[in-house]
């Protein structure tokens, strides 16, 4: 009954489906299929910016890439269960195509069961859940002459610093003699200065974009982010809440009346060896701290824009 009733739905919309492939060891939590290699060239004058700004309140924000941020919604979660139940659509490295459009897919395991994602629907172990790739909201956190710099308003992957059994915990180097906590030398660099970017963004996008990158502490400051040490919430950043497929990853988060909310990678050196530094998770501020560079952590990329004519 159910193959039948799926049959009549694929009619009745005139929608068309296919078979995707990708790696099978994925990270669900981190890896996207990337473009095309992109034409990185810095030659934008006389183009559109291929941004748009929007103001919410006070704050500003870009609007600029798209990832696997957000749930299908409740519907289309049964809709598309069902097919790949009836073996009408393939998963692939946690990766289907249907009507043209690329879902991420994950099952449901025990740690992220019982979370409400932001379209209301509550997960439950052992169904799977689907995402659809959502254009990327980032708040303008500084500007000048010459462009943005604006980082991500949510929480939109999760990733050690290094991973564990990269580096000695008695000398806090890598295999490679580099220091563990050297964000240069890092497997965070490297999903956001390469992984992340490259899925993010396409070659118009990228011909604007001067980096991507994390925040360090002092950037904190200088971007009024943090609050100033002289006050009540001194050094205090706001909290900030992870997407709906970093919560159906099982990643961990902190559970408030408010909503789930994460910590998140700095690049900056912890206080001992092998240890780098993160912002908190908080309940409505958080305050940065040090801890192993293997723990895993959110992901707040922070990128930076060339202005329009």
């Amino acid at each position: 009954m159910k193959k039948l009733l799926a049959l009549i739905l694929i009619v009745g919309l005139s929608l068309s489906f296919a078979l995707c492939a990708c790696t099978d060891d994925a990270d669900p939590a981190n890896e996207l299929p990337l473009p095309d290699d992109p034409d990185t060239s810095d030659d934008v004058a006389g183009d559109e910016p291929p941004y748009l700004i929007v103001t919410e309140g006070e704050r500003r924000y870009l609007i600029m890439g798209a990832y696997f941020t957000t749930s299908v919604g409740e519907d289309m979660n049964r809709v598309l269960s069902n097919l790949v139940a009836d073996g009408l659509i393939d998963v692939n490295g946690g990766i289907c195509e249907y009507a043209g459009e690329r879902y991420a897919v994950m099952d449901v395991g025990e740690e992220a069961a019982g979370r409400k994602l932001s379209t209301g629907e509550v997960l439950e172990k052992g169904e799977k859940a689907f995402f659809k790739q959502t254009e990327l909201k980032w708040e303008i956190i500084g500007e000048d002459e010459s462009g943005y710099v604006a980082v991500s308003s949510e929480i939109v992957a999760f990733t050690e610093f290094n991973e564990a059994g990269s580096f000695s915990s008695t000398t806090g180097l890598l295999h490679n003699g580099k220091e563990a906590n050297d964000y240069a030398a890092s497997a965070l660099k490297a999903f956001v200065e390469e992984e992340f970017k490259n899925a993010v963004f396409g070659a118009d996008e990228l011909k604007w974009t001067d980096s991507v990158s994390t925040l360090s502490i002092d950037e904190l400051y200088d971007y009024s982010m943090a609050y100033p040490s002289d006050g009540i919430y001194a050094g205090m950043v706001r909290a900030v809440k992870p997407t709906d497929y970093v919560l159906a990853a099982g990643e961990r988060v902190l559970q408030t009346e408010a909503g789930y909310f994460a910590s998140w990678w700095l690049r900056d050196a912890g206080s001992h060896a092998a240890e780098a530094r993160i912002v908190g998770a908080g309940g409505k501020f958080a305050e940065e701290r040090s801890v192993t560079v293997a723990e895993r952590n959110g992901v707040r990329p922070v990128v930076r824009v060339k202005k329009g004519a």
